[in-house]
């Protein structure tokens, strides 16, 4: 709905089951902190994650791999993961989505968090009276960073007064965290070319624009004298372009335009 109404840009969701209680306690923690006596795993999910399950779907699906364009959400103890995936993986996950997170469940990670540098993702918290102090705590301490989260820019916050820990009363406030993380008005334009520098075995361009359409790319050392590099033909899927001067410049810049 909030796709056919121009709220949200188009996405696709990727749902993970869990076998059991315990084994969702183990996945969802972060390392280092253990509830109820089970050990935190998350990192071995989040593995599990990076380098099966998000290669599966790029493979089968028309996606925008990057990370620009990849978040991930939880609520509950599902909040944990959510945010350690995306506050240890910023390369991979950019924005993250928590409904009432049960950070009580991972103090070590939550300190850990309030702790370290700001990160750039974005963020959205919220609760109803369920973990309220814990969801206000994180909320204070990512706009009090040096430099701070900014309410309304990488960060959104919101507090359902009566509400509880509920099924229904998550999927109430979904539309507020979906508007937020994905806005129509970040819907990448198909009929503009897009460059993306990728890092995955050595750097690479991705490269896609209107299919049909010819374009050029063009790279430079001081962004005021450009070189045409390679003539590109955009087709239905992008064009990935190595180029081993990265290996040996200081610094190299590049761009692609269309006639």
């Amino acid at each position: 709905g909030l796709i056919r109404q121009g709220i949200m840009g188009e996405v696709i969701a990727v749902g993970i089951d869990i076998e059991t209680a315990a084994t969702r306690t183990r996945d969802y923690t972060p390392p280092g902190d253990q509830p109820s006596g089970i050990q935190g795993a998350a990192d071995k999910y989040v593995r599990f994650i990076i380098q099966e399950l998000k290669p599966l779907i790029d493979a089968r699906y028309r996606t925008r791999p990057g990370p620009e364009s990849t978040f991930t959400a939880g609520q509950s103890r599902g909040a944990n993961v959510a945010l350690y995936m995306a506050w240890d993986f910023p390369h991979v996950f950019t924005r993250v989505g928590m409904h009432s997170g049960e950070f009580e469940g991972a103090p070590n990670f939550t300190a850990r968090v309030k702790q370290e540098p700001k990160r750039n993702i974005y963020v959205y918290l919220d609760s109803g009276e369920d973990f309220l102090s814990e969801v206000l705590a994180l909320r204070d301490n990512l706009v009090a960073k040096s430099p701070p989260f900014v309410v309304e820019g990488g960060l959104r916050h919101v507090y359902a007064r009566g509400q509880q820990h509920l099924t229904e009363d998550f999927g109430s406030r979904r539309p507020m965290m979906l508007s937020f993380l994905y806005p129509v008005t970040q819907e990448a334009n198909e009929l503009i070319p897009r460059l993306e520098i990728v890092v995955q075995n050595g750097i690479r361009l991705r490269v896609a624009g209107p299919a049909g359409l010819p374009g050029r790319l063009q790279r430079s050392t001081d962004l005021r004298a450009w070189s045409d590099w390679q003539s590109i033909s955009f087709g239905s899927e992008p064009v990935d372009i190595s180029d081993p001067q990265t290996a040996t410049a200081t610094q190299q810049f590049y761009r692609v335009i269309t006639p």
